[in-house]
């Protein structure tokens, strides 16, 4: 299996109740403006694992065979989006926050379900996907008062963490 192949799979497995509803843009009600999703030279998909659901809507809740009596057990990232660039799978796991809360948490949570779907498929299908996956941190405090047309290059940090401050993010500069 060529791991550019491994898109359509993914979007056979997950229900659609969490395809993000708009694949180019990060959005989170009443925390910040949307960001635009640049994903020129990229294919991708985008889930939204953090959301709100309606009483007597199912999934009433993102795991649903939990309880919801240890706190933060559905705890996940805002967005996780699936890509491939030259032939590599790229998994970015996105939070956005309006101050300096922690996000690290969240992302943690949603690499470790980002892992576990990549590792269902691999089982499925007996691949050996190896996805290399990236923390993103948007947050409101730290978002540029103006839009610029400035590219600055994209660094990670020790923690695999990359703090976001632009109008427009570049899917293809994050995958490295």
């Amino acid at each position: 299996m060529r791991q550019q192949d491994i898109l359509p799979h993914i979007e056979d497995l997950l229900i659609d109740f969490y395809k993000a509803s708009d694949q180019n843009v990060l959005k989170e009600d009443n925390v910040m403006r949307p960001i635009a999703l640049n994903k020129s030279g990229v294919r991708c998909l985008l889930y939204s694992f953090d959301r709100k659901y309606k009483k007597g809507q199912y999934p009433n809740c993102l795991f649903t065979f939990f309880k919801n009596t240890k706190p933060n057990i559905q705890s996940m990232c805002d967005y996780c989006l699936f890509g491939v660039k030259n032939g590599r799978v790229y998994i970015l796991l996105f939070e956005l926050k309006r101050g300096e809360e922690q996000v690290m948490e969240q992302l943690k949570a949603g690499e470790e379900f980002a892992k576990f779907i990549i590792a269902s498929m691999n089982r499925i299908n007996k691949w050996k996907v190896n996805p290399v996956i990236r923390y993103i941190s948007v947050r409101a405090s730290k978002m540029l008062v103006k839009p610029t047309t400035r590219i600055a290059p994209v660094k990670y940090d020790q923690f695999n963490l990359y703090t976001f401050d632009g109008y427009t993010l570049n899917v293809n500069a994050c995958m490295i």
